[in-house]
């Protein structure tokens, strides 16, 4: 009986009143924060020449990245919202609704990885047109149009 004590002990649920349900609480919330903080990260600068008119600017493949950003933006503010909202309700967190956060975290930071990878344009010449972004087709036409290797014949 004694053994069974033990283990209830060592499980760990914190409730409302104890400072580790606000330290689990803020800690989602930052995960969160930072999520959305990382979107911005994945916006290309347009080249100086695309600010001289609007329609320039949207061709340079901003309209795409920022119709992108403001999608994600939207669902990671609803993710908060509605944890937010189920978290109030909660008298205390155990391990299963920490373990359960932490997944919704988990998917939630990747969320600035795929709006890059589904709003980022691709140049029409690109090569592996599916799997290129601006910054690998920038890479490689560095390195096709170096004067080294232009003067190759047939490279």
């Amino acid at each position: 009986m004694q053994h069974n004590a033990t283990v209830t002990q060592k499980r760990s649920v914190f409730g409302r009143e104890r400072s580790e349900f606000d330290r689990g609480l803020s800690f989602f919330d930052a995960i969160y924060g930072f999520a959305i903080t990382l979107l911005i990260a994945n916006l290309d600068m347009p080249p100086a020449s695309a600010w001289r008119d609007l329609d320039a600017l949207l061709s340079s493949g901003l309209a795409g990245q920022l119709t992108g950003f403001l999608i994600s933006f939207v669902v990671i503010a609803v993710f908060w919202s509605r944890n937010t909202s189920l978290l109030s309700e909660f008298g205390a967190l155990d391990g299963a609704a920490i373990a359960a956060n932490l997944v919704t975290a988990l998917l939630i930071v990747l969320m600035p990885f795929t709006t890059q990878g589904s709003a980022t344009p691709r140049p029409a010449s690109c090569p592996c047109r599916p799997h290129c972004t601006p910054r690998t087709w920038r890479s490689r036409w560095r390195r096709c149009s170096s004067p080294a290797r232009s003067a190759t014949p047939g490279a």
